[in-house]
C-alpha cells in the first residue's frame, strides 16, 4: 500500500481514498500507505459510472487541463493531502487516528515518483485544485487528492483518467488501490472492483482500515 491517494469532499456523501496497482497478488509494503480522494462526489463520475446520479451545474467553470507535476512541487502536493485527510477522513476514522495520520511527514518516495512521470495536477489561477500520483514501479495508485472546498466539478474523475492514461503509456495492464473507507464508492465509479478488506500499519503508528481494489486498463 501507499500513503498517497486521498480524496476529501465537502460533505459526508463525498468519498475518497488510497491505492496500489498491478495485476498481481496483494502485499503490504513497509513504506506504503493508503490513498484518499478529497473533494470528489462519487455521483459526479459521469460516463465512468453506469448510474450517474448528478452532473456539475451548467454554470460551473470549465476545468483547466491537467499538467505533469514537478519534483520541486512535492511539498505543495503533500500540504493538500494533509488538508484532505483532516477534512474528510474524520467521517470514517476516529479523531486520534486522523490526527496521527495527517501529521505524518512528506515521504522521500514522492519526489521519486514525480520525477518518474507518475504525477499530474490541476491548478486554477495559481491555486492547486487536486493531484494524482501513480507508482509506475508498483502499478499502484499512490495518491488522489482534491481540495475539499472544490468538490463537485469532476476533478477526481479527470485526474483518474490522466493516471489511467499514464499507466497505459508505461505498459501497465492493471492498477490496484488500497482505498480508505470514505473513498470506496469513488474508486468503484472509476472502474475498480473490490478484492477484500485489509488493515494497513501506517508508519505514523496507527492501523488504518482500507479496502483493496483492482481494475484492468
Amino acid at each position: 500500500m501507499s500513503e498517497a491517494a486521498i480524496c476529501a469532499g465537502r460533505s459526508r456523501t463525498t468519498w475518497s481514498d488510497p491505492g496500489e496497482g498491478g495485476d498481481r497478488q496483494f502485499s503490504t509494503r513497509a513504506a506504503g500507505g493508503i490513498a484518499v480522494c478529497a473533494g470528489v462526489d462519487y455521483r459526479e463520475a459521469g460516463p465512468l459510472r453506469n448510474a450517474c446520479m448528478s452532473s456539475p451545474p451548467s454554470h460551473a467553470r470549465a476545468l483547466p487541463p491537467p499538467r505533469p507535476a514537478r519534483s520541486d512541487e512535492a511539498a505543495r502536493l503533500w500540504a493538500l493531502r494533509t488538508q484532505a485527510v483532516r477534512a474528510t477522513c474524520i467521517s470514517h476514522y476516529d479523531a486520534a487516528t486522523v490526527a496521527a495520520w495527517s501529521a505524518s511527514p512528506l515521504p522521500e518516495s514522492y519526489a521519486r515518483m514525480i520525477a518518474a512521470g507518475g504525477a499530474v495536477l490541476i491548478e486554477e489561477d495559481g491555486e492547486l485544485l487536486g493531484y494524482g500520483i501513480v507508482d509506475l514501479d508498483g502499478a499502484e495508485v499512490e495518491a488522489m487528492f482534491v481540495d475539499p472546498a472544490r468538490g463537485g466539478r469532476g476533478l477526481g474523475a479527470r485526474l483518474m483518467a490522466e493516471i489511467d492514461a499514464i499507466a497505459r503509456a508505461h505498459g501497465l495492464p492493471a492498477l490496484t488501490v488500497a482505498s480508505s473507507l470514505n473513498a470506496v464508492a469513488f474508486y468503484q465509479a472509476m472502474g475498480f472492483r473490490t478484492i477484500g478488506e485489509d488493515a494497513y500499519a501506517h508508519p505514523c503508528g496507527v492501523s488504518l482500515a482500507c479496502v483493496r481494489m483492482h481494475k484492468h486498463l
